[in-house]
């Protein structure tokens, strides 16, 4: 548990965050890497921080961007790889605080 509980603090000093407490938990006393859908679950020091790109029509899809440097509002965190270019992350900050996400890093 020790292991885990450095993981998630690790995260914490490689990007700045605070894990929402559910997902933290997550990581603390399940496990930080495996079994989950697609690819499975990133380990810790392969998360990368995204932003959802603008809404460029009412009701169009959006993809997400990798963080060139942080922003506090609207960060979400790259947990599985989906394969090609699609993502699943988890908000971080702002109101998707703890939801999770499929996205497209190409914009789709």
């Amino acid at each position: 548990m020790a292991a885990r509980a450095e993981r998630e603090a690790a995260v914490r000093a490689d990007h700045g965050i605070e894990l929402p407490s559910a997902f933290r938990a997550f990581l603390t006393r399940l496990g930080a890497t495996g079994a989950a859908p697609f690819y499975g679950l990133l380990p810790p020091e392969q998360y990368e921080l995204f932003m959802m790109d603008p809404e460029s029509a009412p009701n169009t899809a959006r993809g997400f961007t990798p963080l060139e440097h942080q922003h506090h509002d609207g960060l979400f965190l790259h947990i599985i790889e989906a394969g090609c270019s699609d993502l699943v992350l988890l908000g971080i900050t702002g109101p998707l605080t703890g939801r999770i996400l499929t996205g497209n890093s190409d914009g789709f």
